[in-house]
């Protein structure tokens, strides 16, 4: 197998060149995960590059997806797209941002009342884009059958694990009777991975979307889960440049976006997500302690949204 190319500073400054975007003044990095990378370059253009040579998980679907988002959205505005691979070795993206710093430049040093004003802003950007009718292409299977079918394939695993008998018994029950409150869920255009790091803003509130990265048609309950992980030390997450508020923010969000039912109980929606995640890296490397160790304490604590 092919070893993937590794991205450096030069292939930003031959794109950064060739598309007049030079002299590089200001650069600050984004984001950097296993499958793209990110820069804000003069604090008004954004520069992303796909990570990976899978025609999948190139930058095909954001693109896309950033040019069927309505105008109710302030969102970057796609300047080149290139998959020829002939400039550097990896499909790249250049956008001019709509305005404003990322939100993370305001959010830690803001007061209370500030960070109000930004989160009602990222609500109502959450709120559109759950509202947005995309001629992109939805899941063919609901999310309850999606979840069904993953759970199930994931109970099969852990069982044929040597984790103790008892926790098995314990997960498999849970998940079981757990599972029917998925039932109602709906896929909408959320994010499914979440950080205020995706957001711009200026001293007066949100002015914008900055990354689509995460952007796709899940329920809204992934959404939550990670929204609970955000604001929760310890749990593991995607690094963000902005400290969460951890008091209620998930239920800030429930009280505040009309896809969620405050019928619900989320606690066990999220404890379950949770479990699912724990078990989905145990029976990858059953050997691993600290997956062990973070099965059995979602499993034993129940989740607090107060």
């Amino acid at each position: 197998m092919t070893p993937e190319p590794k991205f450096s500073y030069g292939d930003l400054s031959i794109v950064s060149k060739k598309n007049e975007v030079s002299p590089i003044l200001t650069l600050e990095l984004l984001e950097r995960n296993y499958k793209s990378i990110s820069y804000l370059i003069n604090k008004s253009i954004l520069f992303k590059a796909s990570l990976k040579s899978n025609k999948d998980e190139n930058l095909n679907h954001e693109v896309m997806l950033l040019e069927q988002i309505s105008n109710k959205v302030a969102k970057p505005k796609l300047l080149i797209y290139d998959q020829g691979k002939e400039l550097i070795d990896f499909d790249y993206a250049l956008y001019k941002i709509p305005g404003g710093k990322p939100l993370c430049t305001y959010w830690n040093g803001a007061d209370k009342s500030e960070k109000s004003t930004y989160l009602k802003g990222v609500i109502s950007i959450l709120e559109n884009l759950a509202g947005e009718q995309t001629k992109l292409k939805r899941p063919e299977i609901s999310w309850y059958q999606f979840i069904t079918q993953k759970t199930k394939r994931l109970t099969h695993q852990f069982i044929k694990t040597k984790c103790n008998e008892d926790v098995k018994q314990g997960v498999k029950n849970y998940l079981r009777e757990t599972i029917p409150i998925f039932r109602q869920s709906e896929q909408i255009l959320t994010f499914k991975e979440f950080k205020l790091d995706y957001f711009l803003a200026d001293e007066r509130g949100i002015t914008g979307l900055l990354n689509l990265d995460q952007l796709g048609f899940y329920a809204p309950e992934a959404l939550l889960t990670n929204l609970y992980k955000y604001g929760t030390p310890g749990l593991t997450y995607m690094k963000s440049k902005c400290v969460p508020n951890k008091s209620n923010i998930v239920r800030y969000f429930i009280n505040n976006l009309p896809f969620f039912n405050t019928e619900t109980d989320y606690a066990s929606v999220i404890k379950f997500n949770l479990l699912v995640e724990a078990l989905e890296q145990y029976v990858r490397k059953p050997s691993n302690k600290r997956f062990y160790e973070y099965l059995l304490r979602v499993f034993e604590h129940d989740v607090q949204l107060n």
